[in-house]
């Protein structure tokens, strides 16, 4: 947020981060972001160009009720991305960026690419950090070595670019 937006929220009494996007869609005013690309409109539509699915790679047990209930959203039409879905593995850094638990989460979401036409990735992050959200993390290689050949199904790939890549 620019500093004239911090003013407007404190002069209408926000003052949690959980009170911004209420007061923003109570004012009709467009939810965005920047990335190094473009401004990003987020919109409520069952049919996006682009989802992002964001997993806590911390908790097996939620990665497989997060799995099932975004194959629930697609299967019953509640969420049809039309070129990409994201799936984000977050906290990361919480499992010392373990290449096998990505690679658990990549198995846990193989199932979605039979579910829709658009292309899936899965991305490893740490927002926390800011780790693979802009740069690549430098300690971490294995990420580097991911590539199509880590294929989750047939329109999906475990990608080897950090998530505003795959945005633009």
């Amino acid at each position: 947020l620019d500093m004239m937006r911090v003013a407007e929220l404190e002069a209408n009494g926000v003052t949690t981060y959980s009170g911004i996007v209420s007061f923003y869609e109570k004012n009709d005013v467009a939810q965005m972001f920047y990335g190094p690309s473009n401004c990003f409109k987020v919109e409520m539509t069952t049919t996006p160009d682009a989802a992002l699915w964001v997993v806590d790679a911390t908790d097996s047990d939620k990665g497989n009720a997060s799995s099932e209930a975004l194959i629930s959203l697609i299967s019953n039409k509640q969420l049809q991305p039309r070129e990409l879905l994201v799936v984000v593995i977050n906290k990361m850094d919480s499992v010392d960026w373990s290449e096998q638990v990505f690679m658990d989460f990549a198995n846990t979401f193989s199932h979605i690419a039979e579910l829709t036409p658009a292309r899936i990735g899965l991305v490893p992050v740490s927002a926390l950090d800011g780790d693979n959200i802009l740069d690549y993390p430098s300690e971490i290689d294995w990420i580097m070595g991911l590539s199509p050949s880590n294929d989750i199904g047939k329109a999906g790939i475990a990608l080897n670019v950090p998530l505003m890549e795959v945005l633009r």
